[in-house]
């Protein structure tokens, strides 16, 4: 359709103001959040509605609204525009947001895209009302402090505190981070920083290709696709010997190889997406103002690469034993299985003399997956019940 009127406020650029909203003499402020399967979820308010429980998502350019809460907010719609995700891109209405609320803190005049996320909920088994990123990113410093779940909101003028860590150039394209990383100590690579990714890290197929990343036996790999805007994206999950970032470097990762001929991981101009499933090892401060990124290492963030199964259990081999060393609180394993259980075989197919490695491979399937883990528990024989869920 050619020749249709619009409205002269479709043009407008947003009013960002440079005031934080922060009280008089306060440089930042503390707000809780909710990390579950490697996603952030932060409550807030949108027009004085809510609460609502929102995705952080640095992979957003702006905010995004579930369809089904826009009958209820009644928000002025303002025209058609295109939104791209791990799928493909797809036309999406637009519509104005007077302000969000999140915290003790306020963003004014917003647009935000309205998207049907009940795919992307059935998923991750939990209600997303909505997508925040860049609006929130682009007016604070904001310090994401995963080990102990806290968002931290600076004024963006404030000088950097040396607490937050290694500082690592970054660089704002369409909205969205990237950083230079180097994969297997020799491969320099140009990645998307994703908090609304609960993967490791996904890799491009035509970097996958050029590189020859991919053994060719490819039994050493497991399927897999990626879930987000605009549908899935296949990819195959394997080993990489190393990721280095900054002045860290993480050892043996469990990554996806994606095999997409389309969508965000067929795209050349970048390496791939970096997601929370070493995000969450880090205290991670984002400076959109200055383009820097600086990494404070967590407790977690050392163990990042033995995290290899989906159970949500780190395995240790004790001589021909393979026995039970930790228990992710929120794994699939948590209250199931418990430290120093010894396996004695995975779906009546015997461990004991096994290599750790292979027995991860037991644990790893699609999501859903039951599967009966035979132990030794405080000196008892039993047979536990698990239904995979994560790739830690």
């Amino acid at each position: 359709a050619f020749n249709i009127p619009l409205a002269d406020s479709l043009f407008m650029r947003p009013m960002v103001s440079d005031i934080s909203g922060l009280a008089t003499g306060i440089d930042s402020t503390v707000i809780d959040f909710e990390l579950f399967n490697n996603h952030i979820y932060l409550e807030l308010s949108i027009n004085s509605r809510g609460p609502y429980q929102f995705l952080l998502d640095t992979g957003a350019g702006g905010v995004g609204i579930n369809t089904r809460l826009l009958a209820e907010l009644d928000l002025e719609r303002l025209g058609l525009a295109e939104a791209r995700g791990v799928g493909g891109a797809d036309s999406t209405e637009i519509y104005r947001i007077d302000k969000i609320r999140v915290g003790e803190n306020e963003l004014d005049s917003l647009y935000a895209f309205a998207v049907d996320l009940g795919p992307l909920e059935s998923k991750g088994l939990r209600r997303i009302d909505g997508i925040l990123g860049y609006d929130l990113f682009s007016r604070f410093i904001v310090s994401i402090n995963y080990p102990e779940s806290l968002l931290v909101l600076y004024r963006k003028d404030i000088e950097p505190r040396h607490y937050w860590g290694d500082a690592c150039r970054l660089g704002i394209d369409f909205r969205l981070p990237y950083l230079d990383a180097v994969i297997n100590d020799s491969i320099s690579g140009h990645f998307r920083l994703d908090t609304g990714s609960r993967s490791a890290l996904d890799i491009n197929s035509p970097f996958v290709k050029r590189h020859q990343l991919i053994d060719r036996e490819h039994n050493r790999y497991h399927q897999v696709v990626a879930y987000g805007l605009g549908g899935g994206a296949s990819g195959l999950v394997g080993f990489l010997p190393s990721l280095t970032i900054g002045q860290t470097r993480i050892e043996s990762l469990f990554v996806s190889y994606s095999t997409a001929e389309s969508g965000l991981f067929a795209g050349t101009a970048t390496t791939g997406n970096i997601g929370g499933g070493i995000l969450k090892g880090f205290v991670v401060t984002f400076d959109y103002n200055r383009e820097l990124v600086y990494f404070q290492m967590g407790a977690g963030g050392k163990m990042l690469g033995r995290i290899r199964n989906m159970a949500g259990i780190i395995l240790e081999q004790r001589g021909d034993s393979i026995a039970v060393t930790e228990v992710f609180p929120s794994g699939a394993a948590a209250g199931i299985l418990q430290p120093d259980d010894v396996l004695l075989s995975i779906d009546d197919q015997p461990v004991t003399g096994e290599p750790l490695s292979a027995v991860n491979w037991m644990l790893i399937n699609e999501r859903g997956t039951v599967v009966k883990i035979e132990v030794v528990s405080e000196d008892v024989v039993d047979t536990k019940v698990v239904e995979l869920q994560t790739l830690y």
